[in-house]
């Protein structure tokens, strides 16, 4: 399972919707970091919902792109992590 498009409405002690990340609540399960790079970070939720995030650093300017797939598993996605088509923050999520 990739991750998850649903949401969690957070509202302060008014009411008034909070601002909120798509990815809150994921957290670091595994990592392959290199000195060449790329580096990659598995990130999964207490549902099991994941993505992967890609760390690319060129002339000290580091760049994330992600990837996720609903229909994927995810151990054979984090196997297969250097082959897939990652994109920027917005387009993932």
């Amino acid at each position: 399972m990739g991750a998850s498009n649903s949401h969690v409405k957070v509202v302060d002690k008014s009411g008034n919707d909070v601002a909120f990340s798509p990815v809150e609540g994921f957290r670091v399960i595994r990592t392959e970091i290199t000195t060449a790079g790329p580096n990659y970070y598995l990130y999964v939720d207490v549902e099991g919902n994941w993505y992967i995030m890609k760390e690319t650093i060129t002339s000290n300017v580091r760049v994330y792109t992600f990837y996720y797939e609903d229909a994927s598993d995810l151990d054979d996605a984090w196997t297969d992590r250097a082959t897939h088509s990652y994109v920027e923050f917005n387009a993932a999520f």
